[in-house]
């Protein structure tokens, strides 16, 4: 560890309980050595794996509920653009809006929702190699670096990295569910 100068962490999205462990682990290693922390999308380093692809980039994590955590990606074969946010949106609006803006692309999918979207989503996919679909942490530290180097005066401070989460936990809304009810 005390060879190590920065840290890396997928701050989400993601199950609650994951981000939570990964975030604490490194919050942990960071914090005794004062190490740099650079926190990234889940997304966009489930992006990176297919940044050598040409085409639009479509990372999808199962959300339930019939939604996905989804961000959308064009790659030249060299660098990712990144064209929307991380959010849940519902597995019928990201077809729509697949067939609508982007049918004319390769479109390859990623990420632990490949089987879920692939079947769900009435979309002509390009092949994605088993090996690139699923998230990674050399794709974590690559994303990070690059994120650093882009922007190395910001505060990597460990206090700094916080978890993203684009919907209420399970929890949170079984009790609204109970409240409202009453």
């Amino acid at each position: 560890l005390s060879d190590i100068t920065h840290l890396a962490v997928a701050v989400g999205p993601g199950s609650f309980t994951g981000v939570r462990i990964g975030m604490s682990l490194l919050k942990g290693l960071a914090f005794g050595k004062e190490k740099l922390c650079v926190g990234v999308s889940t997304l966009e380093a489930l992006a990176y794996n297919l940044k050598d692809f040409i085409g639009i980039i479509c990372p999808v994590m199962d959300a339930r509920r019939d939604q996905v955590y989804n961000a959308l990606f064009l790659s030249d074969g060299e660098t990712l653009t990144r064209l929307t946010e991380d959010r849940a949106i519902p597995l019928k609006e990201l077809e729509n809006e697949l067939k609508d803006k982007y049918s004319d692309k390769n479109i390859y999918l990623c990420g632990d929702g490949y089987d879920l979207a692939s079947k769900s989503i009435d979309v002509s996919f390009a092949n994605t190699p088993m090996l690139l679909r699923e998230q990674n942490a050399y794709s974590v530290s690559l994303v990070a670096l690059a994120k650093y180097k882009k922007n190395p005066e910001n505060d990597y401070s460990d206090r700094n990295i916080k978890p993203v989460y684009l919907r209420v936990p399970q929890a949170e809304r079984e009790r609204l569910e109970r409240l409202n009810a009453n």
